[in-house]
């Protein structure tokens, strides 16, 4: 049976905060190349400044979040904003089919 989007939302079917995970060849080398940066300076430096680097990493991450949440926000604002005017316009000029 077909679910609208508002009844899945409301059935928890649609997480708002997950979304697939991507998986294409530039993406993937993208993770082999930081993969084999961090091995890199876990084999260079002392272990204080392992911890260090993956403290930095850590809040490239967390910004990277918040950043990820703004930009969601904005996204479904501006699509609310988009439906309003064309029930607005619809409202005004109904449509006929």
């Amino acid at each position: 049976m077909y679910n609208s989007i508002l009844e899945s939302l409301y059935h928890g079917e649609i997480n708002l905060n997950e979304r697939k995970a991507i998986c294409t060849p530039p993406k993937d080398e993208i993770e082999r190349k930081i993969q084999a940066e961090k091995e890199y300076f876990h084999n260079e430096f002392s272990p204080d400044v392992c911890k260090r680097l993956e403290k930095l990493e850590n809040l490239y991450t967390e910004a990277f979040g918040i950043e990820n949440i703004e930009i969601f926000t904005h996204g479904f604002k501006i699509g609310a904003l988009m439906m309003l005017e064309i029930l607005e316009e619809v409202s005004v000029r109904p449509l006929h089919m």
